[in-house]
């Protein structure tokens, strides 16, 4: 395994569980930022792998300009 290529693979029940969970309690926390760092220790992962997830859900839903998950594996 390549140094460079040190990230785990969550599976997609983590991620979209995360997600929703993200959406759920969005209204309970000042910021965007204040949620995810609210679930982190939950998933045992950085903030930063949660907003990736949240940001390509956004995509897929059309609520963010870029390529959906479809677009990007083709």
């Amino acid at each position: 395994m390549s140094k460079f290529n040190t990230r785990p693979n969550y599976p997609l029940e983590v991620r979209e569980r995360a997600v929703r969970m993200m959406l759920k309690q969005a209204k309970e926390h000042p910021s965007q930022w204040s949620n995810i760092a609210s679930i982190v220790p939950k998933i045992g992962c950085t903030p930063q792998t949660p907003l990736d997830w949240v940001r390509r859900d956004q995509r897929d839903q059309g609520m963010r300009a870029g390529l959906t998950t479809g677009d990007a594996s083709v």
